[in-house]
């Protein structure tokens, strides 16, 4: 399928935050299927990090189907902080068949919060 025109699309709908807990293993945090008919624009992308005592590092990348692009690679978030990892001026369009991954360095001390909004 092809993406939808987002100059005049047939319903625009912002989603409820999509929560992810995070392990070490570089997992898909948020897909596009390949034929969802969909563009979903990535307005932000907050970590935080709930462990208590330990910082974690983040890496999270956009995945084509081949490739893997990082938005940020062992990014430090301090014990019981949050960090933007992408805000709405710098969001993005993750097209048809592209995903978000996510990998921590310590299972389960770090949530990813996505905001998005879905053009179809």
């Amino acid at each position: 399928m092809a993406t939808p025109n987002i100059v005049s699309p047939n319903t625009i709908t912002p989603k409820s935050p999509v929560v992810v807990g995070v392990t070490t293993t570089l997992s898909s945090a948020l897909a596009n299927g390949s034929s969802s008919n969909k563009a979903i624009r990535v307005e932000s992308i907050i970590c935080s990090n709930v462990d208590g005592t330990s910082a974690a590092d983040l890496s999270v990348s956009v995945y084509d189907g081949s490739t893997h692009g990082y938005i940020c690679k062992t990014l430090s978030v301090p014990a019981d902080a949050t960090q933007l990892v992408i805000i709405k001026d710098t969001g993005f369009w993750l097209e048809e068949g592209w995903s978000i991954y996510a990998q921590a360095s310590a299972d389960n001390d770090l949530q990813l919060l996505i905001n998005t909004t879905e053009f179809t």
